[in-house]
């Protein structure tokens, strides 16, 4: 990750996504969607988290929960809360999803969880998302379907009480309203690879995931990425200075 605030100007000069995308994801952050980046190990979640947060509009409250800090952002009204391990005697430990209730009582305008490692962190932001608070967080995954799957196994073998399979699976569709997937591409340069937006309810019983940018390796050079605009967003939520 970069130890310092990364501009929408860095991450385009890098070449990780293009000026629509970057002007898509504006409008998201401006509209409160509630947003999850997916990747692998090295991927660059985190700064294009950071990006993202930077986006927030600067009369809003944000809560930052991470383990450890690890997101810069210059932010007038950001208030910054970290996980701490418990000692050796199993106390005084403070968990993400401590963490995650505790924000909630701070009257946030903006919840952002740094990693969702732990099923009780997944848990209560996306119950706290549900309850019109919009977030963002990473996820380790290599791609939206992998991170359903794995918000799901969190749920249910790192919570308690554990959480069913598929109540989860409801709980994403009604909790979140796009996946942001970053990648290395075969020139091992990160690019952000797909943007989807998450259906509101369930189709066969599975969530449901519309691309609406893909890149495209096959058609690609290292020094030109192509891009595809796929989709349309449909979701929304209530503006926030626009």
């Amino acid at each position: 990750y970069e130890p310092h605030p990364v501009p929408p100007e860095q991450l385009l000069a890098w070449k990780e996504l293009n000026e629509e995308m970057m002007e898509f994801l504006r409008m998201a952050v401006q509209r409160q969607l509630r947003i999850v980046v997916a990747g692998g190990t090295a991927t660059g979640k985190t700064t294009l988290l950071s990006c993202l947060v930077g986006l927030i509009p600067h009369d809003l409250r944000i809560v930052l929960i991470e383990d450890p800090a690890e997101i810069f952002v210059e932010h007038p009204h950001v208030v910054s809360l970290e996980a701490r391990p418990a000692t050796v005697e199993g106390k005084y430990g403070v968990s993400l999803g401590d963490l995650v209730t505790t924000a909630m009582r701070m009257s946030p305008r903006w919840l952002v969880v740094g990693e969702v490692r732990h099923g009780d962190a997944a848990v209560w932001l996306m119950r706290a998302q549900m309850s019109d608070h919009p977030g963002m967080s990473t996820i380790h995954a290599d791609d939206p379907k992998s991170a359903v799957e794995m918000l799901c196994l969190l749920a249910m073998i790192d919570n308690d009480p554990p959480v069913r399979y598929q109540a989860t699976k409801t709980l994403i569709s009604r909790s979140i309203d796009l996946f942001v997937q970053i990648g290395i591409d075969p020139w091992g340069v990160r690019r952000v690879t797909r943007i989807g937006q998450v259906a509101p309810q369930l189709k066969a019983g599975e969530v449901w995931i519309d691309n609406l940018f893909l890149y495209r390796p096959e058609k690609s050079t290292q020094e030109k990425p192509v891009w595809e605009k796929t989709g349309e967003l449909t979701r929304s939520r209530t503006a926030v200075g626009v």
